[in-house]
Order: structure tokens, then sequence, then C-alpha cells
């Protein structure tokens, strides 16, 4: 799957994010931005570039917009 040109892919994360709570009463999805600091996550380290953070949200507003229209 690929979007705004990016590769993208489904994963599965083990990892406790609100969305692991929210899955009990309704389906769920997370957008992942990549990090520019050595692939660093959930640490004071972890940095990602603007453009990738205004990326992110693009997709959500886009995801967000399509479960309305449908």
């Amino acid at each position: 799957m690929e979007v705004h040109g990016l590769p993208g892919r489904r994963l599965w994360s083990g990892a406790g994010h609100d969305a692991q709570q929210l899955a009990t009463i309704c389906p769920t999805a997370m957008v992942f931005v990549r990090s520019q600091r050595d692939g660093v996550s959930h640490s004071p380290d972890e940095w990602s570039l603007p453009e990738d953070c205004t990326l992110g949200a693009q997709l959500m507003a886009e995801v967000a917009i399509g479960l309305l229209n449908d």
C-alpha cells in the first residue's frame, strides 16, 4: 500500500497505546511517522521532520474524511 508516494504496510503493534484501549469497543488504527534519529522511539531522543509529521496528519485527515463519506 502506498500513500502520497510513501511506502506503507499493515503491522501489529504490541505497544500499549490509546488505540489498544479503544480496540475493545471499536476498530482502531495508528499512523506511525518515521523518526529521524536512529529510529529511536518512545524516548526523549525521538525526533521527526516537520514534513513527516505533516504527512501523518494529512493521512489521518484523509482517513477521517473517508470514514465520514462511507
